[in-house]
């Protein structure tokens, strides 16, 4: 660990605050056996900690990673593409991460686990029938969200669906977006279950992901998708019925997918409705249940 890391650790001591977090959180200046105390599992869940966590003793437990995202972009490639060789076992968030690991790296997966939908937070929140006509996209400055992309097929969604309105949430508004865009800025959870709901189409843009949570919860607060074919798009949408699919970086179809939902509103009622549905079998308790009884097979409890 970097000297700023550990700074920045010792001053955020056991704050977080992007996600709710009820049970107890300890921070640790760095993973090491005089830091992390006995047990039966500890779980990497990045490079930098799969290389720290194959260096603990076996008093620590059974060793995982659980394989969030491809992170080439993140680190060295050696030094990336070596940590799946570690003899650690791993757990993957997407099903083409799985198949990376098995077929690029030669090591086996224990499971396959999809996130869940925290329900009692997304959910449809009602949408006003005169704001018909909204899409909504997530604002990023990383150029693999896609998001250039996503503003080229905007302005060809205009040129034929000039009444549409963009609408957009980020941690922070940046310079290229338009002038015209409603934009929310670093919103919480329960005021973006509002904008979701309040808009008809979400457009996922991007060309590389690990396995993206928001066209998740778009589908659970009852907005049409259209979605990029990547992470684990292909794991919880079924394309033309839950979700439109379109390739990655391909503007063309991604603007014909979002123009046939605008021109055409009980093809996206049907998708947003047959998205609803089908998200809800993506609940926190059954990827706990399957992380558990994973943790449990490593651990050789089953």
């Amino acid at each position: 660990m970097t000297k700023p890391h550990l700074v920045l650790n010792l001053r955020r001591r056991t704050r977080q605050k992007w996600f709710r977090l009820s049970a107890p959180l300890i921070m640790v200046p760095w993973i090491s056996d005089h830091f992390v105390s006995d047990g039966d599992a500890v779980i990497a869940t990045a490079w930098p900690t799969a290389y720290s966590v194959h260096r603990l003793s076996r008093s620590k437990g059974a060793k995982f990673y659980f394989v969030q995202q491809y992170e080439s972009w993140s680190g060295p490639q050696d030094a990336v593409d070596s940590s799946y060789r570690l003899p650690l076992h791993k757990i993957a968030a997407a099903s083409w991460l799985s198949r990376l690991i098995t077929e690029r790296f030669g090591e086996p997966v224990m499971d396959t686990i999809i996130q869940g939908v925290n329900f009692d937070l997304f959910y449809p929140d009602g949408r006003s029938p005169d704001r018909a006509g909204r899409v909504l996209m997530q604002y990023s400055p990383l150029e693999w969200k896609g998001l250039a992309d996503g503003f080229r097929a905007w302005e060809i969604v205009q040129q034929r669906c000039p009444w549409a309105r963009l609408v957009m949430f980020g941690m922070k508004r940046g310079p290229d977006v338009p002038p015209n865009v409603e934009f929310y800025e670093d919103p919480p959870q329960d005021e973006l279950r509002r904008i979701y709901s309040s808009c008809d189409i979400f457009v996922s843009t991007s060309w590389i992901e690990g396995c993206q949570l928001p066209p998740m919860e778009a589908m659970a607060c009852q907005c049409a998708v259209v979605a990029t074919n990547v992470g684990g798009v292909p794991d919880y949408t079924i394309p033309g019925q839950t979700a439109l699919v379109v390739e990655p970086r391909d503007v063309n179809a991604m603007a014909e997918a979002i123009i046939r939902l605008l021109q055409n509103d009980d093809e996206r009622q049907r998708i947003a409705q047959a998205g609803y549905q089908y998200i809800k079998q993506f609940t926190w308790d059954r990827a706990v249940e399957r992380f558990e009884a994973a943790l449990q097979r490593g651990i050789g409890l089953l």
